[in-house]
């Protein structure tokens, strides 16, 4: 029963990789426009089913066709939550009020959109914990 669920758990976290890899790898075909950093705010936000830490929320504007748009996503993927403050503010340093910034955007949806386009080493958490549960899953049969 245990090798059951653990499979059941290793092939449900392949699937999210490949969720999480396939949008990933879709903003890099994007086109970019300049934008501009307006706002960065720590704020605690709640994950999982009881857990909550400190995530760096960077508000950025950009300009397509002449018309102004705002965001806040830096990357498809996973969000990295902070046990402090202080440790939220230090995540992606580069990352500084009133700063010019490159915004990748999808040419089907302007609202769509990212300032770095590159597959987030994170993901493969969910790789890689995929694979373990179904090794042990195999093991424990």
């Amino acid at each position: 029963m245990v090798s059951i669920f653990l499979g059941i758990c290793g092939m449900s976290m392949i699937l999210a990789f490949s969720f999480f890899y396939y949008e990933a790898s879709n903003t890099s075909k994007w086109s970019y426009t300049k934008g501009k950093i307006i706002n960065i705010k720590v704020i605690n936000e709640a994950y999982g089913s009881n857990e909550s830490g400190y995530i760096k929320k960077v508000t950025y504007e950009y300009f397509i066709n002449d018309q102004r748009y705002t965001s806040n996503q830096i990357h498809k993927g996973l969000n990295w939550h902070d046990i402090s403050v202080k440790t939220a503010y230090m995540r992606k340093p580069y990352l500084i009020k009133n700063k010019s910034v490159k915004v990748y955007y999808n040419p089907t949806d302007f609202n769509d959109t990212v300032l770095e386009n590159e597959i987030p080493l994170n993901i493969y958490v969910y790789l890689i914990a995929g694979i373990m549960s179904i090794i042990i899953a195999v093991y424990t049969l």
